[in-house]
């Protein structure tokens, strides 16, 4: 008897598989590309965000000093900013390095500087910022801080790059939960349809 059951079961499952064939393969198919679709942007959305890290931890605040400035008041300096809780570290650059490095930007046309004084740059304090604190508010807060300090003569940050930089994630941001949002609707659809083919495709044995 069990047998017998079995195989009527069995029957009417190849026979429900064949008369629905095309609906299950186009909601599977559907489905399928639906998680694809949702799993390509995902990969996306992680290598920008990778992106927007490594753009991020760029952020700087550039804080250049007058010409008297002694030791002591460097020291003072750096201390005083160190302290500051947005702050993940301070380097201080010299005249020296900053002209070094303002000839290695210039390369080949580095030869314009020929005649000019080694000194001519000011010493500064190159200011990153901890992850949480990488915005323009933060920015803008921590860089008029430390403008008014002794021996700060002028206070730099990258105001337009910060902008666009929390435009873009706030973008990101946004785009996730609307696709996110309309992927969740669709799958609910689909499975809603299928329920409901099946149903008609079962009418007449629901009526008996």
């Amino acid at each position: 008897m069990k047998f017998a059951q079995l195989a009527f079961v069995f029957r009417r499952v190849l026979k429900s598989l064949r008369e629905l064939l095309w609906t299950h393969a186009l909601t599977s198919g559907t489905m399928a590309m639906t998680l694809f679709i949702f799993g390509g942007f995902l990969l996306i959305q992680e290598n920008l965000h990778g992106m927007l890290r490594g753009w991020g931890s760029q952020i700087q605040i550039f804080a250049y000093l007058e010409n008297n400035v002694s030791q002591a008041d460097l020291q003072s300096l750096l201390e005083q900013i160190r302290s500051y809780p947005e702050v993940e570290g301070v380097r201080f650059v010299s005249k020296a390095e900053a002209w070094e490095n303002f000839k290695k930007a210039l390369g080949s046309q580095s030869g314009i500087l020929d005649g000019l004084p080694p000194d001519i740059l000011p010493s500064s304090l190159e200011i990153a910022l901890k992850k949480p604190h990488r915005h323009r508010a933060s920015v803008t807060s921590l860089s008029q801080r430390i403008r008014g300090m002794k021996g700060i003569s002028e206070v730099e940050y990258p105001e337009e790059w910060i902008e666009k930089l929390s435009l873009l994630v706030l973008g990101v941001q946004w785009a996730k939960w609307i696709l996110g949002g309309f992927l969740f609707v669709a799958t609910l659809l689909i499975v809603g349809s299928t329920v409901k083919l099946a149903i008609l495709a079962r009418k007449d044995e629901i009526e008996i």
